[in-house]
């Protein structure tokens, strides 16, 4: 019966084959879009440098982190790492992939596509910065009462779905929206700079009005491959800037207070908060003034992460007493 099912499945795929086969090439004209994707390569990275070379070291100063945090966690002459430790730096090994996921994407010339993702980055860093200042867990954020290491039962199973949905609701009012003592008229500019994520997210307005909209106003040709526009890189870069930094600001948590970062990990992390800062505060245009200086403030209250910073050296993730100047910005 298998062999049977496998011959259909290659009779199947031959005709496929034959069906899209032109001039003895399979899908020749999707190669074109290809080709499109790959001058989009090229022209970001030229008219894009500045942002390629921190979106670059940042990827590599998490990989590092990563790595580091790893070969850490493994030494045999230490006690064991707390049970919250290795979800974690899974989560954060996620998040590495999705921003690689992101930036494979604006380079080829889908920034819109891009921003989409960043939006789950968003909430990401958003609950890591929440595990960083005590507020919660990562047993509870994922939905868990508690987190042992051991299999779920299923009246566990039944009751994380709702558990999840209700603390991130939480977490997310005490970070950044109504519950977050954060100045009203903070609040106001950082919902608008939420809903940009969202514009994409839903109905991929964004796509539809910053690249498509020209073509479909009758102002531009109609091509079914990439086009790179200076609003969609610009929008893009932007939030970029901002996810990335906030994500920059968690990766402490994959410190232990018993086995710390070198001194190196610590001038870089602090090189490339710098550079968030510059990017952030020089490149946005005057219109979106008020937007920077509110994620700025943001930044200040709720992401005043330090380098020497941990998240596992208690019970509970609590902040280390006192912030250091180290995270002022």
């Amino acid at each position: 019966m298998l062999e049977e099912q496998a011959m259909g499945w290659e009779q199947l795929h031959e005709q496929l084959r034959d069906a899209f086969r032109k001039n003895d090439v399979i899908c020749q004209d999707l190669l074109s879009v290809v080709g499109q994707e790959e001058a989009c390569s090229a022209v970001v990275q030229d008219k894009c440098g500045g942002h390629c070379l921190l979106s670059d070291c940042f990827q590599e100063f998490l990989r590092h982190t990563l790595n580091m945090a790893s070969t850490q966690s493994r030494r045999t002459d230490m006690p064991p790492v707390p049970v919250d430790f290795a979800p974690t730096w899974w989560w954060q090994v996620s998040n590495l992939r999705l921003l690689r996921a992101t930036d494979v994407l604006f380079h080829h010339g889908y920034p819109m596509q891009g921003l989409a993702l960043l939006r789950q980055l968003k909430e990401q860093a958003l609950f890591l910065g929440a595990m960083l200042s005590g507020i919660t867990s990562w047993a509870k954020i994922k939905g868990l009462e508690e987190w042992t290491g051991r299999p779920l039962t299923e009246q566990q199973k039944g009751r994380v779905r709702s558990n999840r949905m209700k603390e991130e609701k939480r977490v997310l009012n005490l970070m950044i929206r109504k519950h977050s003592r954060l100045p009203k008229e903070d609040l106001s500019e950082l919902a608008r700079w939420e809903s940009v994520f969202n514009l994409e997210i839903h109905g991929g307005f964004l796509t539809q009005w910053l690249d498509h909209g020209p073509g479909m106003r009758g102002n531009d040709g109609v091509s079914l491959g990439p086009e790179l526009r200076t609003e969609s890189l610009a929008m893009y870069m932007n939030r970029f800037c901002e996810v990335a930094w906030m994500l920059h600001r968690t990766l402490p948590i994959l410190q232990l207070s018993d086995r710390r970062f070198d001194q190196k990990w610590v001038q870089t992390w602090r090189l490339l908060d710098e550079n968030f800062y510059a990017m952030e505060y020089h490149t946005l245009a005057e219109a979106n003034k008020r937007v920077r200086e509110a994620i700025i403030r943001f930044m200040r209250l709720k992401f005043s992460f330090a380098p020497d910073q941990d998240c596992f050296d208690r019970d509970a993730c609590q902040p280390r007493s006192g912030k250091t100047q180290d995270g002022q910005i």
